[in-house]
């Protein structure tokens, strides 16, 4: 679902966490080769999401969230 230029509620969260984690997870998990790993820096994405959803709209909550999930990736 993508924003129309709104901030995000936390069923707007809710949802894209319901319509996106088993992807993420499975994403994260070629990326880091540890399904532990993976869940880890999944939550850690939707938390961060979360956090700037309360400071600004996110134009494509998608995308955010495996950006954010990457960047976690790659640091860790």
């Amino acid at each position: 679902a993508e924003s129309d230029g709104r901030r995000m509620t936390s069923s707007d969260i809710e949802r894209l966490y319901r319509e996106h984690q088993p992807a993420l997870l499975r994403w994260l998990t070629r990326f880091v080769r540890c399904e532990h790993t993976a869940a880890d820096l999944a939550q850690d994405s939707y938390l961060r999401m979360a956090d700037a959803a309360d400071e600004t709209a996110i134009a494509h909550p998608r995308a955010f969230l495996f950006r954010t999930a990457r960047n976690l990736a790659v640091d860790h």
